[in-house]
């Protein structure tokens, strides 16, 4: 009986390592959206956040469509004004967590505004700041082969490693794709086993190149959060940060306060 109780005790804990060593991130979709963006996604530790970018008469907006531009709701106003404050509150350290900033817009001069007005908050940004913030461009890019003409703070997001240069990976901060390449399934019912087949056989390929993953496009349920988990993704995409922040709080000891 003791042996028995011993061996159970063993297999508890190596399940709850594996798990406690499982290291995942909020992302938060279309935080411009949330009810208080930047701040929603920051109480609930959201490791990325995401922002729709437009240049409009020189001046860099969050919106998802062109249409939707507010004038108060500026890059600047929305997410680079409340690091400041988020440091003077929470300390250095809570600035650890990338800003997504998904150009929607023509790439080059968006890129050139971007890095314009990213200049003069330097001391939030990484690598100046070590515990600093990430600043990775998605959406409309540069041609790869000019990843190295820009400046230390500013990383790309990676939507096919095929294409991707050898010696632009350094530039690279993430590798993302959507998960509607791979299967139709809505979160709720089981997954078909071949589209699970195939998501694996992508995150297995991706993990060759050391660098975060993340599909877009997933169901927003519990059941595909598990999955996520499952599958070893980096960042949860999701429109519900605090929900998840709950979520893995209960799956994954490492994240409980």
């Amino acid at each position: 009986m003791r042996s028995i109780k011993i061996a159970l005790l063993f297999f508890q804990s190596v399940l709850t390592l594996g798990i406690a060593q499982t290291n995942v991130g909020i992302h938060s979709h279309n935080d411009y959206e949330q009810r208080i963006p930047f701040w929603d996604a920051f109480s609930a530790g959201a490791k990325s956040i995401e922002a729709d970018v437009f240049l409009v008469e020189g001046k860099l907006f969050v919106a998802h469509e062109e249409e939707n531009i507010r004038p108060e709701r500026t890059l600047e106003t929305v997410y680079l004004l409340p690091l400041k404050r988020a440091e003077q509150m929470y300390g250095r350290k809570s600035l650890d967590f990338q800003l997504m900033i998904d150009v929607k817009s023509e790439a080059y001069t968006t890129l050139k505004a971007i890095v314009e007005l990213l200049e003069k908050y330097r001391p939030y940004l990484k690598p100046y700041n070590k515990t600093g913030v990430s600043i990775v461009i998605s959406g409309n890019r540069p041609h790869e082969k000019d990843y190295a003409n820009y400046p230390d703070f500013i990383l790309f997001d990676c939507q096919d490693i095929s294409g991707m240069p050898q010696q632009m990976w350094p530039k690279v901060a993430m590798i993302s794709t959507s998960f509607r390449n791979f299967s139709k399934w809505n979160g709720t019912e089981d997954i078909l086993v071949r589209d699970e087949k195939k998501v694996r056989g992508f995150v297995e390929t991706a993990r060759e190149f050391s660098k975060p993953i993340r599909f877009w496009a997933t169901p927003d349920t519990e059941k595909a959060w598990h999955k996520l988990l499952s599958w070893g993704v980096s960042y949860i995409n999701t429109d519900n940060p605090e929900e998840v922040q709950v979520y893995l709080k209960k799956k994954v000891p490492s994240q409980r306060e």
